[in-house]
């Protein structure tokens, strides 16, 4: 199972970067027993600054803000939050 998280967003000197995590957890039902295993791995960050919101994957490529904002459940609410302050 993949999922994607928002992490702790970090504020410093007016900008806050906000993780976007990729979070695998994955089971198998084996003789000796049940192994369970997961990792997680930076996927993107938000910037939030005077110049905006804007997204990025971990090639500096710009994303689509509307659709990780679709994928990560609460994310919308986190940047409305982080536009009050």
């Amino acid at each position: 199972m993949s999922r994607l998280l928002a992490g702790t967003p970090l504020t410093l000197d007016g900008v806050t970067v906000i993780p976007i995590e990729k979070v695998d957890v994955c089971g198998r039902n084996m003789k000796q027993g049940y192994w369970l295993y997961g990792s997680k791995k930076a996927e993107a960050l938000i910037i939030c600054d005077p110049e905006g919101i804007r997204a990025f994957d971990m090639q500096a490529n710009e994303l689509s803000l509307k659709k990780l904002i679709k994928d990560v459940n609460g994310l919308d609410g986190l940047l409305k939050k982080q536009a009050d302050h």
